[in-house]
């Protein structure tokens, strides 16, 4: 949980796609992983992303990669895997 301190310096943040951002997870479901990345909606993972999704945990924090801000259900939309390939690809 983010102090009070810590969620006014993320509400500085600029948020955009293409962005590599720190997030936590707040919920696991079977087909999707849901992020708060201190944006004004939570972020979704499609749980085949993850190797194991029975090996992720509620309050890991993770890098993610912002792939759209708000999908037709106002879910900002992440991916993990395509983070990690964009990271070593530099």
């Amino acid at each position: 949980m983010l102090t009070m301190e810590e969620a006014l310096k993320q509400s500085d943040k600029r948020f955009a796609a293409g962005q590599i951002v720190k997030g936590t997870i707040i919920e696991v479901r079977p087909k999707e992983v849901l992020v708060d990345i201190g944006y004004k909606s939570e972020g979704v993972i499609p749980a085949n992303e993850f190797e194991d999704i029975k090996t992720v945990k509620i309050s890991d924090e993770i890098d993610v990669l912002i792939e759209k801000l708000e999908d037709k259900e106002g879910m900002v939309v992440l991916s993990s895997q395509r983070r990690f390939a964009r990271q070593h690809w530099r």
